[in-house]
C-alpha cells in the first residue's frame, strides 16, 4: 500500500530533519509548519473567536473557528495538555 500523495509530499520534505522529539522547540515548530503548507491552502476564515465554556472544575478555555464558506459539519478538535508543540496558533495559521 502506497502512502497518500499529500503525505508522500510531508515524508519527503522532512528528509534531514530532526524529529519532533529532538533538537529545539522552534526546530519542532518550523517542522510542522512545514507539513501544513504542504497541504495546500485551506478555506477562507469566516472569523475566530476565544470563548470560555464553563465546567465543573472552572473555565475551559476554547477557539471557535467559523468558515467565510457554507460547510455542511462541524469539527471539534480537543488537545489536552499545554501549547508546547504546536502552539495555539498553529492550527489556524494562514499561508502567505
Amino acid at each position: 500500500m502506497s502512502l497518500h500523495p499529500v503525505i508522500a509530499a510531508i515524508v519527503e520534505k522532512s528528509k534531514g530533519m530532526p524529529a519532533l522529539s529532538d533538537g529545539t522547540l522552534g526546530a519542532a515548530r518550523a517542522h510542522l509548519t512545514l507539513g501544513r503548507a504542504t497541504l495546500g491552502d485551506r478555506p477562507s476564515l469566516g472569523s475566530v473567536a476565544d470563548v470560555e465554556i464553563t465546567a465543573d472544575g472552572g473555565p475551559i478555555g476554547t477557539r471557535v473557528l467559523r468558515s467565510a464558506e457554507s460547510v455542511a459539519g462541524v469539527i471539534i478538535f480537543l488537545r489536552g495538555g499545554g501549547w508546547v508543540r504546536p502552539s495555539i496558533h498553529t492550527p489556524n495559521r494562514r499561508r502567505s
